[in-house]
């Protein structure tokens, strides 16, 4: 097993093991980049089951419409913000280095720290 030396972000010197485990992983034929971001819908009252039809990967449209609902709540409304996507709960449970701690956990913890 080969020993490689890396250097940190504060620059100091680590030793990194590369190991070659002979799998060859490749995107699924049908993936596409921007589906979970496309994936979450807003709505009020009670949850939305819908699942995106087109990736969206900035989030950006689907950040401005999720706001446009809430925007538009009456006052002390139940507001739902969900993923409807099968993948989505182990990414919920870490399975991403993107997102190592989860996505809407995080996000709640972080409103609750604000209102506390």
């Amino acid at each position: 097993m080969p020993i490689l030396l890396t250097w940190t972000k504060t620059g100091r010197l680590r030793k990194k093991v590369r190991v070659n485990d002979s799998m060859d992983i490749k995107r699924p034929a049908d993936y596409r980049a921007g589906t979970f971001r496309a994936s979450h819908f807003v709505s009020i009252g009670e949850p939305n089951h819908s699942v995106p039809t087109e990736p969206d990967p900035r989030g950006t449209m689907t950040f401005l419409n999720g706001k446009n609902i809430i925007d538009q709540a009456p006052a002390y409304s139940v507001i739902y913000i969900q993923s409807n996507l099968p993948y989505s709960v182990p990414l919920e449970n870490g399975h991403s280095t993107q997102a190592p701690t989860g996505v809407y956990a995080v996000s709640f913890n972080g409103v609750i720290q604000a209102y506390k």
